[in-house]
């Protein structure tokens, strides 16, 4: 085609008002008082011209829907992974605070068993320093007579 058809078809396709959807396009324009004067060579080549745009647009569509679809997928995999980490790191946490409170109850309980320990040695070291007095009296006793 001739630079001066495509210069003359784009200077009028600029002056068409936009309308939102190809078929409503189509139909206005065939409908249009607008095309009047122009050739059906013109009008042939306005209409394919549309048509292409329209199945671009159409094609671009059905790879963004896809596009949407496995964004959706995958943030629903995002979603349940997420949702499972953080219910790992609770149970990691009340394992921690678990482990923490019985490793606390264990140190309670040596603490515990020492101050009893201590309180036997002492009282051991009473009981074997009483015998020791009972036997020295004993021996004394036995010593007299």
């Amino acid at each position: 085609m001739p630079n001066c058809q495509k210069s003359l078809i784009s200077e009028r396709i600029t002056h068409i008002q936009p309308v939102m959807e190809c078929q409503c396009l189509l139909a206005w324009l065939e409908n249009a008082d607008y095309l009047l004067g122009w050739t059906h060579q013109e009008e042939s080549i306005l209409m394919c011209s549309i048509f292409c745009f329209c199945s671009e647009i159409s094609e671009f569509q059905d790879i963004t829907d896809e596009l949407v679809g496995v964004m959706s997928g995958l943030q629903a995999q995002v979603e349940q992974e997420k949702m499972a980490a953080i219910g790992a790191r609770n149970l990691v946490k009340s394992v921690t605070k678990q482990k923490d409170g019985h490793q606390q109850k264990l140190q309670a309980l040596i603490a515990e068993k020492q101050l009893e320990l201590e309180r036997m040695r002492f009282q051991y070291e009473s009981l074997t320093q009483a015998e020791a007095e009972q036997l020295e009296l004993i021996e004394q006793f036995l010593l007299q007579q």
